[in-house]
């Protein structure tokens, strides 16, 4: 299975597992929850001092009893060890926190905690048109509560390519316009970093939408932005963690 990869921007796409993460399994990603859960991740500490964690052995944010509940590990950070930590799975990912394969890791994309750091997300899918337009759609995720989602990196979308393009009458921005037969349409959502660098990871899930000239929604690609803080990996980095106590 292939990762998504991470790139300093004006430079080629390079696969994220080997470059900025040096592992040496397969990863899969996520996109957003069904519902939407609202991403309440902070800082792991205040003022360079550990916030104390009463009742959250394993310290990760989320408190024994409801790892108990949920069916993590109150012992672990990482119930499944897939480099997401327990409180990232269960509160912003929505993915199954015992499942190494979830959340789906082809759905991750990476972006540094750098001001030269930009990611290009494609999204592709093939549709069978009539002569209606189709029109992609940003949707960012809830928002965490220092006012971040994806929205905050997210700088504009493009329609990049059909195949084949003579099934397409234009490309105009986000749209396809015209669509004849059946054809692969391919968009581009592009990413930069834009924020105060926070040295813990954080994912923010957000979704892309295919919007037919009828209003009809008729694809939906739910997927990730890694934050990742520069020399930090997936398997070795500290995730953010609640501003206090654990949920």
């Amino acid at each position: 299975m292939s990762i998504a990869a991470t790139r300093e921007r004006r430079e080629p796409r390079t696969h994220w597992l080997a470059l900025a993460l040096g592992l040496t399994f397969v990863v899969s990603t996520v996109g957003c929850g069904d519902d939407d859960t609202v991403i309440m991740l902070m800082d792991s500490s205040v003022d360079g001092v550990d916030a104390p964690r009463a009742g959250d052995s394993d310290e990760d944010g989320v408190c024994d009893t409801t790892e108990v509940e949920r069916g993590s590990d109150p012992t672990r950070v990482d119930t499944d060890g897939d480099g997401f930590s327990d409180l990232a799975e269960l509160f912003t990912l929505g993915s199954n926190v015992t499942d190494n394969g979830d959340p789906n890791r082809e759905r991750v994309f990476i972006l540094r905690e750098s001001e030269s750091s930009a990611v290009q997300i494609p999204i592709e899918r093939a549709f069978t048109g009539g002569g209606e337009d189709y029109v992609g759609v940003f949707e960012p995720g809830a928002e965490d509560d220092a006012g971040i989602s994806a929205a905050t990196f997210f700088t504009g979308a493009v329609a990049s390519f059909a195949e084949p393009m003579s099934n397409v009458a234009i490309i105009d921005g986000e749209a396809f316009r015209g669509l004849n037969g059946r054809t692969l349409l391919s968009w581009e959502a592009r990413f930069e970093y834009s924020d105060t660098p926070r040295a813990c990871i954080r994912a923010y899930p957000f979704r892309y939408s295919v919007k037919r000239s009828d209003g009809r929604i008729v694809f939906v690609s739910r997927l990730t932005l890694l934050v990742l803080p520069v020399g930090q990996t997936l398997a070795t980095g500290q995730w953010c963690l609640p501003l206090e106590g654990c949920r």
